[in-house]
């Protein structure tokens, strides 16, 4: 047990001093002697002593803590974990890693972890390959496999190895307060001594009834399940435990393709492996079998498969690609025919234009002639000098006439001066000084001062003599008062002679016209024409038909890629006339066409270093690739573009080694009449010992520099982040003649702040990762949120909706079932009448024949001899009636 608190006052000591540098049994006595004061303090005031202790995570004896590992071509080791209780999971894992990179330098990457959840282990061995000897190893009877959840079984060579878990995820979706009802009414049920707790033989009942097989552990989470979760979340559940199974089931697909592949690739690798041999050089290359070779073994001859017969599916499709040549033939024979009739189209238009621009060239020289231009003749010397004579025709005109050219430039040639001319602004200024006296102007000065050369330095002038002397003139002549800017840098001369190598012929009192574009008889087609102008073209990229110009410049033909490339340093062997391929093939400007062939040249000719460049006191780092024919400035500029200060601030760089630390002066001054030139921008990076290829240094950065604070600031960042033998040198030292060969080397001081860069690169890399994973995961939620809003509103308005359309149609509904109701009526009516007027139509026939059958009775009575006359009437009233 770990005392972590004594009567609510912490045990813990390590803020005492040189609390580091003890080991465990001087820590346990100091935290005695501590505990001792504070139970003196107590005792005085007559307290209770109350301890609180933290439990340990795991404990580990002589029995239980030998670990057996086989190390590919190395053999087998053993891993001893040091015996006694570890109270943190980090105490441990830390442990247990150290312990395995301990073993051997091969696993000096060794990495160990933990999922919180399953209290499962994950090992990650950095590279090689291993095996644990659970069963077969020497420490077999005190192996700690079963601590870490491996079964007693060897694994499998690999480099990656996961425990079982030491916890049952169960998944039964209950909270911490279910948990503790369910386990009250666990432990009563299977506690038999009703003591509240449960014995070993109470939890071997527990076991096998609920925990020894997966569907007894099925059996416990029905249980719970219809104990505790709902309708929904029963059918949630549901969902989860079916995408669980399908996760489960593809990844165990993956880990079997992975293993399938695994295979495959070792194999591939011992048959490369057994097809390489090393050279005079020390490189492994292919080995191909000689044929002069006494122990040659030619290879087995191929024999081709037996030619067989084609299916019936084979012979209809060669019968259908010769229909569909025969119609691509018909097809090309009809475009041929076309663009024939196409081109004799094109010859008569070309025609046709042709004879409108002989009449629009004799219009153009009519127009010469009205100008009174005919007789001008056109200098070759002006075309050949100036481009801005091409195209145009030069006339020299009487007066130097300013709506036509600048007055500044009639008659002044200006070529470039010469660099460190500061005695020009002296004498421009004394020039200048006289004719202010004088009270003339600028025009004046050119007038009376022909033939002379005057030279314009670069403003600003007003410093040194210049300064002394003629401040008042240096301060105009910087404002642009004096001269036109156009000419600062420059040397004019006045002078009557046209030089089209100096300038512009615009300047010289021409006036440019645009020359007519005259065709001669014997001219060749237009096709040929266009060809050769083509020819004679400027490129607009490289103006000379350079080789490897994007625009005008062709791969040969007949050649591809790999033909040209490079293959390594050509070795001097002795001539054989094999064939004469090589002579035929063109010359081309490079060997770099593939790109096998730029990283060979890049290994085989250039060393790349990589550089990490930290900014002292606080401040980025900059990782970033250099080569050492580079320069410092070249350095300087690489990291001004990689890092988030650019030029807005000042940018001093120094190497710390154990030797001391060495500045890299950015300085590129010219030299003066005063001074030496400075140029240890131009130094190369190979000065400085970079000279191993693949190599990576560490390098600090300052926005200021001075010679206490500069050297004070890095003797802390390195004191404070280091952990070195001895104190290294900080001085600062601006030389190169002392810095260590070989770089880094040995250097202490290099390895650690490489280790300490990168980890903090990756560190750095993965909180911004978490970042923006908790971004995205925030940007999520809020999206989900707006979405369920957004269906929400869209839901309601739905329903809205088709409420209001469920009252339109009920209303439709209704007007139609009145519309039908009134016809139905009506129609009801109508046939209600037809039948009444049918009935009356029936009466009335039915009166009118018993009418008739009436008299036609009385008829026949009266032919009885009137003996019954009273007889007569009331038999025919009894028949009508009837």
């Amino acid at each position: 047990l770990k005392l972590i608190d004594f009567n609510g006052k912490s045990t813990d000591i390590s803020h005492i001093p040189k609390y580091k540098e003890m080991d465990d049994v001087k820590r346990r006595e100091e935290t005695l002697r501590y505990l001792e004061h504070l139970v003196k303090d107590l005792g005085k005031k007559e307290g209770k002593y109350v301890y609180k202790f933290l439990e340990p995570k795991y404990f580990f004896n002589t029995y239980n803590n030998m670990i057996d590992v086989e190390i590919e071509k190395v053999g087998k080791k053993t891993v001893e974990i040091s015996p006694g209780a570890y109270n943190t999971h980090e105490d441990f894992i830390l442990h247990l890693q150290t312990k395995f990179r301990q073993c051997h330098p091969k696993l000096g990457k060794f990495k160990c972890s933990i999922d919180r959840d399953s209290l499962m282990f994950n090992f990650d061995t950095g590279g090689p390959e291993i095996r644990f000897l659970w069963s077969t190893g020497e420490h077999k009877n005190e192996k700690a496999g079963p601590m870490l959840g491996f079964v007693n079984e060897d694994s499998e060579w690999d480099d990656q190895f996961h425990g079982k878990a030491l916890s049952l995820d169960l998944d039964m979706m209950i909270t911490a307060d279910q948990v503790k009802i369910f386990t009250y009414e666990l432990v009563k049920e299977f506690d038999e001594g009703f003591n509240g707790f449960i014995e070993f033989d109470e939890f071997q009942n527990l076991y096998d009834k609920y925990l020894s097989t997966p569907k007894k552990q099925e059996k416990l989470v029905e249980r719970v399940v219809e104990r505790f979760l709902s309708a929904a979340q029963k059918e949630e559940r549901k969902v989860m435990m079916v995408e669980k199974k399908k996760r489960k089931k593809r990844l165990k697909a993956q880990l079997k393709a992975r293993e399938k592949q695994r295979a495959i690739a070792k194999k591939q690798a011992a048959k490369r492996k057994g097809n390489m041999k090393r050279d005079a050089d020390g490189v492994m290359r292919a080995h191909h079998q000689n044929e002069a070779d006494p122990n040659y073994v030619p290879p087995k001859p191929r024999t081709p498969p037996p030619p067989r017969e084609k299916t019936a599916s084979e012979i209809e499709q060669d019968k259908e690609r010769e229909k569909q040549k025969e119609k691509k033939k018909k097809q090309m024979e009809k475009a041929k025919k076309k663009a024939k009739e196409l081109e004799d189209a094109i010859k008569k238009q070309e025609e046709e234009a042709q004879k409108t621009k002989d009449w629009q060239e004799r219009q153009h020289k009519l127009q010469l002639a009205m100008l009174g231009l005919e007789g001008l003749a056109e200098d070759s010397t002006m075309q050949d000098y100036h481009p801005a004579c091409t195209g145009f025709i030069m006339k020299k005109l009487t007066k130097n006439n300013p709506e036509h050219i600048n007055p500044m430039y009639f008659g002044t040639q200006y070529m470039k001066m010469g660099q460190a001319k500061g005695g020009a602004g002296v004498k421009l200024g004394k020039d200048y000084a006289n004719y202010k006296k004088k009270k003339n102007t600028h025009e004046k000065i050119f007038e009376e001062e022909k033939g002379k050369c005057k030279q314009m330095p670069v403003a600003p002038i007003t410093a040194g003599e210049v300064r002394q002397r003629h401040k008042a003139f240096g301060e105009k002549y910087d404002n642009h008062e004096v001269v036109n800017p156009a000419f600062y840098g420059q040397m004019t001369l006045r002078s009557d002679k046209f030089n089209p190598e100096l300038t512009s012929p615009v300047f010289f009192g021409y006036m440019l016209y645009k020359k007519p574009v005259l065709k001669t008889a014997d001219e060749v087609d237009e096709k040929v024409k266009k060809k050769e102008k083509k020819k004679e073209e400027v490129c607009p990229i490289c103006y000379v038909h350079k080789a490897g110009c994007p625009l005008c410049w062709d791969f040969p033909e007949d050649y591809v890629f790999s033909d040209y490339a490079y293959e390594g340093p050509k070795r001097v062997v002795e001539e054989v006339d094999d064939s004469d391929e090589d002579e035929d093939k063109p010359d081309i400007h490079t060997d770099l066409t593939t790109i096998n062939a730029i990283k060979l040249y890049r290994s085989v000719n250039q060393h790349w270093l990589t550089i990490f460049v930290k900014t002292v006191p606080c401040g980025q780092i900059v990782k970033m690739q250099v080569e050492r024919d580079w320069t410092v400035g070249d350095l300087y500029e690489n990291f001004r573009s990689a890092s988030m200060y650019g030029r807005s601030r000042d940018c001093f760089l120094f190497l710390p080694t154990e030797a001391g630390v060495f500045s890299f002066e950015n300085e590129d001054l010219p030299e003066t009449d005063t001074t030496n030139a400075v140029e240890t921008a131009r130094v190369k990076l190979e000065r400085y010992n970079f000279s191993r290829n693949n190599a990576t240094l560490c390098m600090l950065h300052f926005q200021f520099f001075s010679e206490l604070t500069t050297g004070i600031n890095i003797r802390g960042y390195l004191e404070q982040n280091l952990q070195l033998s001895s104190k290294p040198n900080t001085s600062i030292i601006p030389f190169v003649d002392r810095i260590p060969k070989d770089l880094p080397g040995n250097d202490q001081v290099q390895a650690q702040l490489s280790d300490l860069l990168n980890n903090t690169i990756d560190q750095a890399t993965r909180i911004a990762q978490e970042d923006l994973d908790a971004d995205n995961a925030e940007i999520a939620s809020k999206i989900k949120f707006k979405v369920d809003e957004l269906k929400e509103k869209l839901l309601i308005e739905r329903k809205k909706k088709a409420h209001e359309l469920y009252l339109i149609r009920e209303e439709r509904r209704k007007k139609e079932r009145d519309e039908r109701n009134k016809e139905f009526d009506k129609t009801y009516k109508d046939i209600l009448k037809k039948e009444k007027e049918e009935k009356a139509k029936l009466e009335e026939e039915e009166r009118k024949k018993n009418s008739l059958l009436g008299k036609a009775k009385t008829g026949v009575g009266g032919l009885f001899t009137g003996k019954l006359p009273g007889f007569g009437r009331p038999f025919s009233r009894e028949k009508s009636k009837t």
